[in-house]
């Protein structure tokens, strides 16, 4: 074999071994990335579609059957979406957008927020539109659990409530 072959073989072996070690480490980053996205927060909320799922006080649990809801004309109601430094959703039947800012311990305000004005024909009897939206603008605090969002509020009664959000 001419020096020249051995030297492209050569060239050839080194260049597909570093093609192999640059997936491995893209592959390995990429399952890093996501534990991170898991453990370092709100980066896993962000740019998903969340719907409301279950509404907690110390009194009771109020489970939103998705199936039911849809059923009864109301599928894709008190929804939520945070991309940049919006947030955004739909309620019952209007669309809500406005600001949200994050500190420290997971502390999180959201609002002003503006909103379209239909009129709702009916409204689902577990939650009205009113209440969703007050709950929103009285949200102190945001968790992870099970991969489901916990917005930590208070109901107008000052009573402290956890809506909990799913990404479907």
């Amino acid at each position: 074999m001419s020096p020249y072959a051995k030297l492209t073989t050569l060239l050839l072996a080194l260049s597909a071994l570093a093609m192999v070690s640059c997936q491995t480490d893209r592959a390995g980053r990429a399952a890093q990335g996501e534990a991170m996205e898991m453990s370092d927060g709100f980066s896993y909320v962000m740019n998903r579609d969340w719907v409301l799922s279950e509404i907690r006080t110390a009194a009771e649990t109020v489970t939103l059957d998705r199936h039911e809801l849809a059923e009864r004309f109301f599928g894709s109601i008190f929804t939520m979406r945070f991309d940049g430094a919006l947030v955004s959703g739909t309620a019952v039947p209007n669309t809500y957008r406005g600001p949200y800012a994050l500190e420290e311990d997971r502390a999180i305000t959201i609002g002003p927020l503006i909103t379209t004005r239909m009129a709702a024909s009916a409204q689902p009897d577990e939650l009205t539109e009113h209440a969703f939206i007050n709950y929103l603008y009285n949200v102190f605090m945001w968790d992870l659990a099970g991969g489901n969002l916990e917005l930590h509020t208070t109901a107008e009664d000052g009573a402290e409530t956890i809506l909990v959000f799913v990404s479907p």
